[in-house]
């Protein structure tokens, strides 16, 4: 059974609210470096299991209520099925395919003068994959296998919220990214009969971290 992403996102409106300084949310323009770390889930058919990764993030604050930011994140989504045949467990298949997007962000701050800076916008970007790796196992035995990939333009929406720890410029940072993007799959290019193959993906991305303005 898939499991389903415990949204970061939530927690840390949670705790934005409830649980740091009651310093106002910056209301300075400049710039804001986020480190955070990543759990990534893909919500087309069929899923994926949650996976974990980090991302980094820097935002240029243009006015109170508006910034744009550069970010990337990695994470490498892993899959496992089991086949039963006459009820035993006879062969396991399991996969990974490791994703790493480059995205820009429009952040749209709606409360620049509260404790908690809530955030949305649009995201464009470009998802770099790896190959795309498969793992066969039945009998104690085994076979790993690889597939190459085709990397794709991305695009979707974002919410976050910053909160500020202390005053020398921390803060607090939580968000969730939706993205439309699938994975294309590289074919013989002599082979007339194989059209192009892909797959979407469109995985739902949670971040948590800290961050800091200057």
């Amino acid at each position: 059974m898939k499991r389903t992403i415990q949204t970061a996102g939530s927690l840390g409106i949670f705790l934005a609210l409830f649980a740091v300084s009651p310093a106002t949310a910056a209301d300075d323009t400049g710039w804001r470096l986020k480190l955070t770390g990543v759990a990534a889930q893909a919500t087309a058919e069929g899923g994926s299991d949650t996976a974990f990764g980090a991302g980094l993030g820097l935002e240029y604050r243009a006015s109170r209520r508006l910034g744009v930011e550069v970010s990337l994140l990695t994470t490498e989504l892993k899959d496992k099925e089991t086949f039963d045949f006459f009820g035993e467990e006879t062969l396991t298949v399991e996969s990974s395919l490791r994703m790493t997007p480059v995205l820009a962000k429009l952040n749209l701050h709606l409360t620049p003068d509260s404790k908690a800076d809530l955030y949305l916008g649009p995201v464009v970007g470009r998802v770099v994959y790896d190959d795309f790796k498969i793992e066969v196992r039945s009998e104690g035995e085994s076979a790993r296998g690889s597939i190459g990939t085709k990397d794709d333009w991305a695009w979707g929406a974002h919410v976050g919220v910053d909160v500020p720890v202390g005053d020398r410029g921390a803060f607090f940072t939580a968000g969730v990214t939706w993205l439309k993007t699938e994975v294309g799959i590289e074919v013989d290019p002599e082979d007339e009969e194989e059209g192009d193959v892909s797959s979407d993906l469109d995985p739902l991305v949670a971040q948590i971290g800290f961050g800091y303005r200057f």
